[in-house]
């Protein structure tokens, strides 16, 4: 029995390598951040492995931004600085009807004044922030500490993830698209499929009386190639 235990402990940690190993699991760690019940990896019972395994999602959650969702953003800013461009050009002729005495004494003005020439230290080492994750980051602190309020009375307070983010789309509203990238993943039929045929091979007409737990665990030790 203790070499089962173990030949089954090995076999799991086989097939569920890309959960287990903290190279390959960002995929999982952001999917089960976007899980409203599971946000906080609290399950873990380890408060530095739940912080290292949010900072995992929210590394990968940026980049999916980056990838998918920034490229849309920006054909829309490139469509209101187009209208801003407009608007500038409309500003210039106007300029132009200004006498030119006047603009080039003002021009003069402004040059020769040795202020203008100045610039704050600050200002030289001042980083351009994304607005786009400023706004993630705003996202990320309201997702993980405001109190949401459902309006509908849901079993044991447990909101599958996309009816959470199809519920709070306004509020979150880049997390509510990566959510729906990440868990339009589809998940094959295929090993669901195995064990149904394999478990038939099990519970024959000549061996139809077994416990539904025995043969769970019958297909369960088949199913996973412990021999």
């Amino acid at each position: 029995m203790v070499d089962l235990k173990k030949g089954m402990k090995n076999i799991l940690q086989r097939r569920f390598y890309y959960v287990l190993n903290d190279d390959k699991n960002d995929f999982f760690c952001a999917a089960t951040y976007l899980d409203f019940n599971y946000k906080k990896f609290s399950y873990l019972q380890d408060s530095d492995k739940s912080l290292f395994y949010i900072s995992k999602a929210k590394i990968f959650i940026k980049s999916v931004i980056k990838e998918n969702i920034k490229q849309s953003e920006q054909v829309q800013s490139s469509e209101s600085q187009n209208l801003q461009s407009s608007d500038s050009q409309v500003e210039r002729e106007n300029s132009q009807n200004i006498p030119s005495n006047q603009y080039t004494r003002k021009a003069s003005r402004s040059h020769s004044n040795f202020l203008n020439t100045l610039q704050d230290p600050s200002e030289k080492n001042q980083v351009d922030i994304d607005p786009l994750m400023s706004k993630l980051d705003n996202e990320f602190n309201n997702y993980e500490n405001k109190g949401f309020i459902f309006e509908e009375k849901v079993e044991n307070m447990r909101f599958k993830a996309l009816e959470f983010f199809s519920n709070f789309r306004n509020e979150l509203k880049l997390l509510s698209k990566v959510a729906r990238i990440l868990y339009s993943v589809p998940a094959t039929s295929v090993p669901s499929e195995s064990l149904f045929s394999s478990a038939g091979s099990v519970q024959t007409e000549l061996r139809n009386r077994l416990d539904p737990s025995v043969m769970e665990m019958i297909s369960f030790i088949k199913g996973n190639g412990y021999e």
